[in-house]
């Protein structure tokens, strides 16, 4: 394996997209922009700082169909003009609707 590869178990897609994301702490419903997903989770950059083990429900910016998922990690992004996380999470049921 190389040096800093990852381990991974399906191929991540590099995308950018908007999304809509609520956590089970807060009835708001926040925007993010997908970064790249997979079969197992994905990446989000949004103003929320969602904590690791936060459940969340997300979907499609245009979609009224939300899937449960919980994120597995997250990082202050440093920017300047609006603090801004980037979240790591994982899929708890990728086929079932909430």
């Amino acid at each position: 394996m190389l040096a800093g590869a990852e381990n991974r178990f399906s191929e991540r897609y590099q995308l950018t997209a908007a999304i809509k994301f609520a956590s089970s702490k807060s009835e708001d419903i926040g925007k993010a922009i997908i970064m790249n997903c997979s079969e197992g989770g994905a990446y989000f950059e949004a103003e929320a700082d969602l904590q690791p083990g936060t459940p969340v429900f997300i979907a499609n910016a245009d979609d009224s169909k939300f899937f449960r998922a919980r994120v597995i990690w997250r990082r202050e992004l440093g920017r300047l003009d609006v603090k801004t996380f980037g979240i790591g999470i994982q899929y708890l049921d990728p086929i079932a609707e909430v």
